[in-house]
Order: C-alpha cells, then structure tokens, then sequence
C-alpha cells in the first residue's frame, strides 16, 4: 500500500479533537500517517494529541507557535512522508472509507488530484449534502468544465479538505501565511494552474461542521481588506485560466462585487459608516475593480441589489438589507 498523510492543523480544538481523530485512526486505508500539528494551542489540544499518539504509532505530533493555519499546513506539508496528501480540519471529520475510496480513484484515473462530495453540518438537525453532478474526469483548461466547477455554490473546488493530492504534483506548493481569508482557495487554484486535470467522485466523504467554523470578530472587523486580498489572486488565477467564455466572466465579476457588498455590513457594524464609505470608495479605483463594475451585467435580486449598492455607495441601504441577514449568506 502506498502511505497517505493526513494533515491535520489543531489548535484549541478540545472540543471536537478526539472525534475528529476517531475518523481517522479508524480509516478502512491503513497505510497513513496522521500528522497533528498543534499551533499553539492555550487549551487542552495538545494534552489529547498525546493521549492519541501512546494508542496509535500512526499519529506524530508537531508542536509549534501559534501562527495560524497556513503556517500549520505548511509545517504538516514539510513533514509529510506519505506517497498522497489529505487535509483533515480538527473539528471536522471524514468517513471511514474516505482515504481507501480516494486512493482507489486516484490511481484508477491516473490524476494527481481527487476531490469528493461532501456533508455541510449547518446544525444540529441541518445537514446539507453537497454531491452534484456525476463522477468523472474533470479539466479546467475546458469551458464547459470551468464554468460547471470554479466559482461554482454547487461543488468545492476551493476547500483543501475535501482532496486527495499526490504529494510529488504539490512540490513545493504551499499556503500564503500573508492572507488570513481564503488561503486554501487560493492553494488549490495555483494547483489547478499546474494540474489542470483531475477526477471527481459524488459521494459525500467528508464531514464540514459548518457550525463550529465561526469567524473571529478580528477577520471580520478587517472583511473587506481581506477579502479584497483574496480578490487579488484571483484576478491573478483568472488571467492565467485558457478557453474563458462571457458566462465565466459574470461569475468571476461578481466574485469581485459580492464581498464588496456583504463587506459593508461588518465594516459599519465594527467600525461605523464613515470608514465603510472611505473603504468602498478607495477599492472602486481599483482597476481589477473597476473592471469588474464595468463589464459585470447582474441577473436575478440578489445580484441587481448587490450591483446597485456598490456601484452607487448605497451604505445604508447596503446594510440595512444586509442586517435582516436575507442576503448576509454567502456574501
């Protein structure tokens, strides 16, 4: 059997850990390593890591300051030995036969990536299954692939967690430490950029808690700065991508727009109207931005609304309509 590591970033997570490591500890794929790299933690996180490596010889344990999940993932990335790479969050958890099943995919369709379905558990009673499409080879470099998957709610071509990788294909790939808002979307398109062709398999394998994933009131004082950080790579990822049609280039439009607008709520909430408008007004001269707002031709409420305020530094209207939380989601 070939190894797979399986990167785990901790870091006070007492509160699911041990669950979290039952599901991988118990994987029907035996070969694995389960790399825990403690970031830090001021709770009891590394005490239960402990606890778990004296029951399982798999499980090594990297101790290191607190410098968030990027610098955990690439400490985990530096130290992995596996012939496969898997990403694992600590409060989530993966089926049981999610490695053995990615494995088998992987090397069946000769890629160097996998990516699965998944579970969303929003609560404790609301589960949303994320399994669209059919399984089969995907390539970015098509355009009827590139619309269906990128930028698209119906899969999760961004997240980390949901992919087996082939360990030689990342090389020395690895997570920007610099952007505290989107770091794992923008590793698996500079991956995509490489490796244009991959294979995805429907079933829901993974485990996202959606409800313990809360957002620091800190990223959310700063939303519209670190998101518009992220924005930039992706103008960066867009101008790399070949066979780009106008559908694509709507979709990546409001990619831009979109946390412009939800961005608005938490900037007069954190940090009051005035700096709002001095924050939309100074990223509307940016050209990717401006572009955006040129060339964007909204359909559907949603996106007329979210047009209409940006364009025209509608704050109040922004937030009042982002404070009854009907259009708060996904933005």
């Amino acid at each position: 059997m070939d190894k797979v590591s399986i990167i785990v970033p901790v870091y006070n997570a007492e509160k699911y850990l041990n669950s979290c490591i039952d599901s991988l500890v118990n994987q029907t794929y035996k070969d694995i390593e389960i790399l825990l790299v403690n970031d830090g933690s001021l709770d009891n996180s590394l005490s239960i890591c402990k606890t778990r490596q004296e029951l399982d010889n798999r499980i090594k344990i990297i101790n290191k300051e607190n410098g968030g999940v990027s610098s955990a993932r690439n400490c985990g990335l530096d130290n992995a030995t596996g012939k496969y790479v898997a990403f694992c969050d600590s409060d989530d958890t993966m089926c049981l036969d999610m490695i053995e099943r990615l494995v088998h995919e992987i090397k069946k369709n000769n890629v160097k990536m996998v990516m699965c379905g998944f579970s969303n558990f929003l609560n404790k009673t609301d589960v949303h299954i994320v399994a669209n499409g059919n399984s089969g080879i995907v390539n970015i470099e098509n355009t009827k692939d590139l619309n269906e998957f990128v930028y698209s709610p119906n899969y999760n071509v961004s997240a980390v967690w949901n992919k087996l990788y082939l360990r030689e294909a990342i090389n020395d790939l690895r997570f920007i430490e610099t952007v505290s808002w989107g770091e794992d979307q923008i590793f698996s398109h500079d991956f995509l950029l490489k490796n244009p062709v991959f294979y995805y398999l429907k079933d829901p394998l993974y485990n996202y808690n959606h409800k313990n994933s809360t957002l620091s009131n800190v990223r959310l004082k700063n939303y519209i700065v670190e998101t518009m950080k992220l924005c930039l790579y992706k103008v960066q990822f867009v101008n790399k991508l070949k066979n780009i049609d106008d559908k694509f280039k709507q979709t990546y439009y409001f990619e831009i727009i979109k946390p412009l607008f939800g961005g608005i709520y938490f900037e007069v909430k954190y940090n009051g109207k005035n700096r709002a408008k001095e924050l939309l007004n100074e990223y509307l001269e940016k050209d990717f931005v401006k572009n955006a707002i040129e060339n964007f031709k909204p359909k559907g409420l949603e996106q007329k609304i979210a047009f209409y305020c940006v364009k025209n530094k509608k704050i109040s209207l922004a937030y009042f309509l982002l404070k009854t939380r009907r259009f708060l989601k996904g933005m």
